[in-house]
């Protein structure tokens, strides 16, 4: 989410944003909110784990509780760092371990030089090469993925 954000105020204002770290949605709360300025647009996002947490959050939306222009779903508790990809540990280390994992990774994100998806060469080129810009009709094609209901 906060990688999407980045990019989204970035193509939204044409600048970057100051502060790109997004702690609201980050840790293990299973509903992590945030309220976004972007230029003259204010975003409402949400980040939910678990998959349990994400019927009670579609009931509310549905129900006019809430309301969000971008929801990030996540499988398991912290996302993908408390995955099922993730090294076996003893059961009383869990907490510890996943703590340190996300601590580990933010550290990283912020000693990166390039932090934001626009600022990287490599997507640059793939886009001017390739692409086009992104929404474009083929990166849109090649990026963008819908799903139907499937008759049974």
């Amino acid at each position: 989410m906060e990688a999407t954000i980045r990019t989204a105020y970035h193509l939204i204002t044409g600048k970057h944003l100051r502060n790109i770290n997004i702690k609201e949605v980050r840790g293990y709360n299973s509903l992590k909110e945030a309220t976004i300025k972007m230029g003259d647009i204010t975003l409402n996002v949400a980040a939910v784990d678990e998959m349990a947490n994400v019927k009670p959050l579609l009931e509310d939306i549905k129900n006019g509780k809430c309301k969000y222009d971008f929801i990030e779903v996540m499988n398991c508790r912290g996302g993908c760092i408390g995955g099922g990809g993730q090294p076996y540990h003893k059961i009383n280390e869990e907490e510890y371990i996943k703590a340190k994992r996300m601590a580990s990774l933010y550290e990283k994100d912020a000693n990166m030089k390039i932090r934001c998806a626009y600022s990287n060469p490599s997507v640059q080129r793939i886009y001017k090469n390739y692409l086009g810009k992104p929404l474009s009709e083929l990166s849109e094609s090649l990026l963008h993925r819908t799903y139907n209901i499937k008759k049974k």
